[in-house]
């Protein structure tokens, strides 16, 4: 009786855990084209937060992360692969669930279990025979009224099974490729709606093994002669699902639905967004999803955006990302100057519980409401250099319960500088964050008191007097007993250099134990090293040599490991 039991309980757990997430690794991808990762969520543990996915290529040390997108309860996103090693790709899903926990999927990552999927090299054949692209419509450096816009290009007649080949349009540098109408040996696009002046449109034909063969590169002009259909379309979706479950004779039945709408009127696009749930709960952090965003579009690349409900900003992976925030962002993209603005409540207050018998003692402590804003301007000095300067900050709230535990203070400042040269060949990322946080904003003191509390050096005091001073009188800090004023630092620098066949890596992680950002709360710390790979391509990209060393120090092993 006992053995049953426990195969029982083995079953629901394992049940319950593998019933809540569905993903199936892709086949092979060919590099340069984006890799499409899915994970759908079809069970009873529920994510707060759309999850985040972390990727390398094998022998990489450091992973690259990306926020994923919902389209109902199917998340997704695409990975650009040009950056990208061709060979093995590990990846991992991380989430918060309901109840503010985090985990990993699969289980065990990322220090033991990885998904994997393979990147083929895109070879150059230099036997295989280029084929002529015609330029059906327009003609080169014509002038269109914004309601003629129609691309159109034709390929070669003798091409068997053209259905089977790839092509890639980008205007303006921007992808478009999915929006491709293909009839036999034409393929034609028509965009929704385009800004007037002039336009660059790059289109390539590849076989089915992802060998380019061909392509066509011109400009036309869209003149401003106002719309007569005012260019306005709209798309949108629907989605509703209804699980009956039952495990162990427990109920685990939900209820779940969204819509998606995009308008788009002239230089106008609202994109709305919203997903219900049935097991939303105030004692769950929320599961229902609301959000509108309005752009104001320049071009495909420059807008104005004003975004509001549940938002997810994404600055900096030490900074701030993967995280929704319940309120308003505000923001402007351009050639040469980008802002970002956000306010809001990135944690729901959720009550206590006290002892029935002595109210005034508390037996489990709540979750406080999370006050959160960040702010980031950045510059950008042509198309190969940008600085950009960040602030996010997170409080609790400590009026928002009654019963909780020490309300905190989190604060980050910091840097970023991006550097591209030489057509790309030379990629370079530089980070450096400062971290500040009060574990216990209770009861304001003097400076004096804290500095003799903390016994901090003359050095260090006059250091932390400037912090306080700098950070307090805007209502970032409170001067109470558990603030740190010394900052905790986190540094990542990545250097990739494309030459002479060998694509090198270059990179430097140091996040402190005590770093800390409200902003990603799937951040690992405590982690220090570098990381050397260099990927030798030999004999027209037939042959491959990957080549890594790491030197790094974790949290988990204090001993220098070298592999």
């Amino acid at each position: 009786m006992k053995t049953k039991l426990l195969l029982i309980i083995i079953l629901m757990i394992g049940t319950s855990f593998a019933g809540s997430f569905y993903h199936q690794p892709p086949a092979t991808v060919l590099l340069g084209d984006p890799l499409r990762l899915e994970l759908q969520e079809s069970g009873a543990n529920l994510t707060t937060f759309p999850p985040t996915v972390y990727y390398r290529s094998l022998g990489e040390f450091e992973f690259h992360s990306l926020p994923m997108e919902s389209d109902g309860f199917n998340y997704f996103v695409e990975i650009p692969t040009a950056k990208l090693a061709p060979g093995k790709v590990q990846y991992y899903f991380a989430l918060q669930s309901a109840n503010g926990q985090f985990y990993t999927y699969p289980e065990g990552a990322p220090y033991s279990n990885y998904y994997e999927t393979e990147i083929l090299p895109a070879r150059q054949q230099r036997s295989l025979k280029k084929i002529e692209i015609n330029l059906i419509s327009p003609e080169e450096n014509e002038v269109l009224d914004p309601d003629e816009v129609f691309l159109s290009f034709s390929i070669p007649l003798d091409i068997e099974n053209p259905e089977k080949w790839n092509y890639r349009i980008t205007i303006d540098g921007i992808d478009q490729s999915t929006r491709l109408q293909q009839e036999g040996h034409v393929i034609s696009f028509v965009p929704g709606s385009v800004r007037s002046g002039v336009h660059l449109v790059s289109f390539k034909v590849y076989t089915p093994d992802g060998i380019l063969v061909g392509q066509k590169q011109f400009q036309f002009r869209i003149s401003d002669i106002p719309s007569n259909n005012k260019a306005f379309s709209y798309k949108g979706s629907l989605f509703l699902d209804n699980r009956v479950q039952s495990i162990a004779r427990n109920n685990l039945n939900y209820t779940r639905g969204g819509l998606r709408l995009i308008m788009n009127y002239q230089k106008f696009q609202i994109d709305t967004r919203m997903m219900i749930n049935s097991n939303e709960s105030p004692d769950l952090q929320p599961l229902n999803i609301y959000s509108a965003r309005l752009k104001y579009q320049f071009s495909y690349k420059y807008f104005l955006y004003l975004w509001g409900g549940d938002v997810f900003p994404n600055y900096d992976p030490l900074v701030l990302q993967g995280r929704r925030i319940r309120g308003i962002s505000v923001g402007l993209f351009s050639k040469y100057f980008d802002l970002d603005y956000t306010q809001g409540q990135s944690k729901r207050a959720i009550e206590g519980t006290a002892d029935p018998l002595d109210p005034q003692k508390m037996l489990f402590p709540g979750t406080y409401k999370q006050d959160f804003r960040s702010l980031r301007p950045r510059f950008n000095f042509g198309s190969h250099f940008s600085w950009a300067l960040n602030l996010v900050n997170g409080k609790d709230d400590p009026n928002s319960i009654a019963y909780g535990g020490n309300p905190k203070q989190y604060l980050v400042v910091g840097s970023a500088i991006d550097l591209n040269l030489h057509n790309r060949r030379i990629v370079i990322h530089g980070s450096v964050q400062a971290s500040i946080k009060n574990v216990d904003a209770t009861g304001e003191i003097d400076f004096d008191t804290l500095a003799t509390t903390l016994d901090l050096s003359e050095s260090d005091k006059k250091m932390a007097r400037r912090v306080v001073d700098l950070f307090t009188k805007p209502g970032f800090l409170t001067l109470t007993p558990g603030l740190s004023p010394l900052p905790s630092l986190a540094i990542n620098i990545d250097a990739r250099l494309n030459y002479f066949n060998n694509n090198l890596v270059l990179s430097y992680k140091n996040i402190n134990a005590d770093y800390f950002t409200p902003g990603n709360p799937f951040l690992q710390k405590d982690i220090a090293g570098i990381f050397v790979n260099d990927y030798i391509r030999f004999f027209n990209n037939r042959i491959f040599m990957n080549v890594f060393y790491n030197v790094y120090q974790t949290n988990v092993s204090q001993d220098k490991a070298k592999t």
